[in-house]
């Protein structure tokens, strides 16, 4: 396994809370039930789900 230094943790942690947000937004929109609409809310299930630990 690599360690990571400090600013390299601060880093990713940076990453995955932009890509948390990003994931927040979609899954949140309100639909206008367009297929890629409906494709970015699950989408955005899927990567909460993923970035929380869940399953």
């Amino acid at each position: 396994m690599t360690h990571l230094d400090l600013d390299e943790l601060r880093e990713a942690r940076a990453t995955i809370e932009r890509v948390r947000a990003l994931a927040e937004r979609w899954r949140t929109q309100p639909t206008d039930y367009d297929e890629d609409t409906e494709q970015q809310i699950a989408d955005g299930h899927v990567l909460r789900a993923a970035l929380d630990g869940e399953r």
